[in-house]
């Protein structure tokens, strides 16, 4: 666990819902841990069970040796007592209160001079003391989330739960909140939980990351390790696995992809097997299983040797690009009759796709074993 201090909190809840059941267990110290997954997963459920706005069926929830919910024991806590600063994705805001007023709610316990005071430091601290007796619908997105940020930061909580924070805004205006949030948690002492789908978010701010699907985290670990070696199906999608098709093991511990017509090697050393922690037992052994990688680590084989490792004649379908990137779809067999038919995305530069639009075809591609993922999906 990336952990920065002493700070504790330990999850282990079921919720039955609609669609499935939540069941989660995990633990957090003082860091920033990330929450991915799709839309629906069951993200936002946890932070509401976490802060009192939902209850669980069964488990608990500690923080260090203060109890927030025990099923066995009958204990609730309410919201109020939790001592949790919550940013809701629509920010939440009262829009018949000031700026002032919003940062001040909760803060009714403070004697009226302590009050006021932590409310101005937040203020200029947030760089809202101009805005401070403004209306929320006076302000933009960026200045809505900045002062749903303070409101969240006023009671001085212990843990901070963040509820994709930054899906409102336009990009060129995430951009710009992503390095004030950025700073800001930095120097936060507690619990941070940050929910997202967007994985640039994830991988900037968070130390942890685990990914969630269907109302279960399927993996955890090191923000580095869970993009770089995903065990898991979903949690290669959402971190931008791109060529991902079901395969087999062979006797000979290959990867077969019947759709691709080819056969890959991939490295077994534990890298994509152990660092991670998954929430289900690991089996090398199991049969079903998919191949995946990233659409950047595609190359061009360095040699024309037929039996040169995981390398292949492809053939170039279509092409799309941007002023940065650009996309190659490659199919394995002859040239295909549609754009659409194609095997995989491989990703460049336009002074890469320059090289390769030169070559003749078929081009030799290679999949670096190294590079080649074996996903599980129980």
């Amino acid at each position: 666990m990336a952990e920065r201090g002493i700070n504790m909190l330990d999850i282990a809840l079921h919720k039955s819902l609609q669609q499935f059941s939540l069941d989660v267990k995990l633990q957090a110290g003082q860091e920033v841990l990330g929450i991915l997954g799709a839309s629906g997963a069951g993200k936002s459920m946890l932070l509401k069970c976490l802060s009192g706005l939902a209850k669980p069926d069964e488990g608990h929830i500690l923080h260090n040796h203060q109890v927030f919910y025990d099923a066995k024991k009958k204990v609730n806590l309410p919201a109020r007592d939790r001592r949790i600063g919550f940013l809701f994705q629509n920010y939440a805001l009262f829009p018949h209160m000031t700026v002032a007023r919003n940062i001040h709610f909760g803060l009714d316990s403070l004697e009226s001079e302590q009050a006021e005071a932590r409310v101005n430091d937040l203020l200029n601290r947030f760089h809202l003391t101009d805005l401070k007796g403004r209306f929320p619908s006076q302000l933009s997105g960026g200045q809505q989330q900045r002062v749903a940020l303070a409101r969240a930061m006023a009671i001085e909580p212990d843990i901070l739960l963040l509820d994709e924070p930054l899906s409102a805004l336009d990009e060129h205006l995430r951009t710009h909140m992503l390095e004030d949030l950025q700073l800001c948690l930095s120097t936060f002492k507690g619990s941070v939980l940050y929910v997202t789908h967007h994985m640039e978010e994830a991988y900037r701010l968070c130390d942890r990351i685990a990914v969630m699907n269907n109302g279960r985290i399927v993996e955890i670990g090191p923000k580095e390790v869970i993009f770089e070696r995903p065990v898991h199906l979903e949690t290669a999608k959402i971190t931008g696995v791109k060529n991902i098709k079901a395969a087999k093991h062979n006797e000979k511990g290959q990867l077969e992809v019947p759709e691709w017509g080819i056969t890959l090697l991939y490295e077994t050393t534990g890298e994509n097997l152990a660092q991670n922690v998954l929430i289900r037992p690991q089996s090398v052994a199991l049969t079903d299983v998919y191949a995946g990688i990233r659409p950047n680590r595609i190359r061009l084989a360095n040699c024309e040797a037929e039996a040169s490792e995981n390398c292949f004649d492809a053939w170039v379908t279509g092409i799309e690009s941007t002023p940065f990137r650009s996309s190659v779809y490659l199919k394995f067999t002859n040239a295909s009759e549609s754009a659409s038919d194609y095997n995989l995305t491989w990703e460049m530069s336009a002074e890469e796709l320059l090289k390769v639009t030169q070559l003749t075809q078929p081009l030799r591609i290679c999949l670096p074993k190294s590079q080649v993922l074996c996903l599980r999906n129980e």
